[in-house]
């Protein structure tokens, strides 16, 4: 996931046994998560995977996008790999694509369409990405949703104007009138 939306080191060692935020090593050295995140940040090519929404019902079509960051200054010719898998691991949709990548840049290769599996109760789906180059895993990334179970209404509902009725039968909700 996103960890690292922008950063600003203050300082690399804590200067005091407190401790303090803005540091990736306590006073003794040890680091501290930080330290890892940031350092797992700094891989010259990175696969990332994306979403708005990391939630949805069963049946629902999700986009993720898949973005890769190419840190070197060459070209880079790989490929992605992408899997969309269930809880019990099994493999529901997987894309495969040649890219390339010019140096210091950033390209999304696309995007991934998610169809959320159906449920007996609520479970998650996780897309996982790769980038290959001769066989080779360079750097990998997972992005989990939730799956909702979607419960079925039954029953009228009352609309109060034209446009709240259109609304309601685009739907597929069943309407009735005030007098009723």
């Amino acid at each position: 996931g996103d960890l690292i939306q922008q950063t600003a080191i203050h300082l690399l060692i804590d200067a005091w046994p407190s401790g303090w935020m803005k540091t990736l090593l306590d006073c003794e050295r040890t680091p501290k998560r930080a330290y890892f995140v940031y350092q797992e940040s700094l891989v010259p090519l990175k696969v990332h995977l994306y979403s708005p929404r990391k939630a949805g019902y069963e049946g629902e079509t999700l986009n993720v996008q898949m973005w890769v960051f190419n840190d070197t200054g060459e070209e880079k010719h790989l490929t992605v790999h992408a899997e969309v898998l269930e809880e019990d691991r099994k493999v529901l949709d997987a894309f495969e694509e040649e890219i390339t990548v010019s140096g210091a840049g950033v390209l999304c290769t696309g995007k991934i369409p998610v169809k959320l599996p159906g449920v007996h109760k609520d479970g998650q789906v996780t897309v996982q990405a790769a980038i290959l180059k001769d066989g080779k895993i360079l750097h990998q990334d997972a992005f989990q949703m939730d799956v909702y179970k979607k419960e079925q209404i039954s029953g009228a509902v009352y609309t109060i104007g034209e446009e709240a009725a259109w609304a309601a039968k685009s739907l597929g909700i069943e309407t009735c009138a005030a007098d009723q």
